[in-house]
């Protein structure tokens, strides 16, 4: 009987830390989902150009880095490194690209991608995923 109930309590345990951390990360992506629409709506689109990717080795992962340069409104010619690495390369050095950026902050930018676009929606559905396991599992 005992065993039983602290096992129990233990399952419960578990489901409850999964069922948080699950919260957590569809925070994340919701955050990320409101950051990159206000910057759509508000943000200045430019066009941009690939001009390196740097390759950063940690262990036995590397993640590649593309780094954009655009033109400014003012022209001011801003270089700007990804804050996402890719486990592969998505993109080619000399490739043209859309970037937006913040017009009150010219080195916050985004590419408009589809990859770009739909990293918020694919964070929060994880998110979500490990909050259905924790409810049914």
């Amino acid at each position: 009987m005992f065993l039983a109930l602290k096992t129990a309590i233990d399952d419960n345990g578990v489901r409850m830390i999964a069922g948080m951390l699950g919260f957590f990360v569809v925070g994340i992506g919701v955050i990320n989902i409101f950051l990159r629409s206000q910057l759509m709506k508000t943000g200045v689109r430019v066009p941009g150009k690939v001009i390196k990717i740097d390759e950063v080795v940690k262990g036995f992962k590397k993640r590649y880095y593309p780094v954009f340069r655009y033109q400014t409104l003012d022209n001011e010619t801003i270089t700007q490194r990804s804050t996402i690495g890719y486990s592969m390369t998505l993109y080619i050095v000399g490739e043209q690209v859309k970037i937006i950026y913040d017009p009150t902050e010219k080195d916050n930018c985004i590419v408009d991608n589809l990859t770009g676009n739909s990293i918020g929606y694919l964070i929060a559905g994880g998110g979500i995923i490990v909050i259905l396991a924790a409810i049914f599992f």
